[in-house]
This record gives structure tokens, C-alpha cells and sequence, in this order.
């Protein structure tokens, strides 16, 4: 465990993608939960589909393709060091950072209508 830290601190990149993540989710999270607290639509129920859809259906696999990228390394390629699971992780954290900053967004617009999410 000592080792991964260490490596994690050692790619800034890697480290601040899965921060980032991490407060993108909770956020969204947060802001939802009072948005929907707000116009009466909060449903216990729908913490369990947002657990499924994105704690485990997004944001912990990015973060585990993330971790386990600095514990696998780069494969060497003539002079050129290509790290796959990084670069599959940070398309992956990009992308999900993306669509969550766009659920922020509507969620602080007050206009939007508040989708309620569906049990995938």
C-alpha cells in the first residue's frame, strides 16, 4: 500500500484526476440531493440507484483503472513509455467529469427541469 502512495504522489496527474473525481461525484451528490429536497421530489429509495449508477458503476472503476495503473506501469515501445490503463483512466475520468459538470450545471438551474433518475 506504502509503494502505490507513493507512486500516486509521484504522477500528479494520476493523483489529481482521482481527487477529482472523487469531489466531482460527491458534489453532484450533494447538490442533487438539495435540489430535489427543495422542490419535494427526494425519494430515500433513489440513493440505492444513484450507489449503482455512479459510486460503483462509475466512479470507483475509474479510480481503481487509475490506481492500478501506477501499480502495472508502462510498457516500452522503442524510446516511448506508454502507460494504457492511464491513459484508459484519464479518457475515463475526462469523460466523466464532463457529464457530471454539465449535472452541476443543471442542477444550480433553477429553470431545469429535475430529472428523476431512472433504476438502471
Amino acid at each position: 500500500m506504502d509503494t502505490l502512495l507513493a507512486r500516486l504522489t509521484a504522477d500528479p496527474l494520476v493523483s489529481n484526476a482521482i481527487i477529482g473525481v472523487v469531489a466531482l461525484g460527491v458534489l453532484a451528490w450533494v447538490l442533487g440531493t438539495l435540489r430535489a429536497l427543495a422542490d419535494g421530489s427526494f425519494k430515500l429509495e433513489l440513493l440505492d440507484v444513484w450507489v449503482r449508477s455512479q459510486l460503483l458503476g462509475r466512479i470507483i472503476p475509474i479510480v481503481l483503472i487509475l490506481a492500478f495503473s501506477q501499480v502495472v506501469g508502462a510498457v516500452k515501445v522503442g524510446d516511448v513509455e506508454i502507460n494504457a490503463l492511464s491513459i484508459a483512466g484519464l479518457g475515463s475520468a475526462a469523460a466523466y467529469a464532463a457529464t457530471t459538470i454539465q449535472s452541476i450545471v443543471e442542477s444550480l438551474n433553477k429553470s431545469a427541469p429535475n430529472p428523476t433518475p431512472k433504476d438502471e
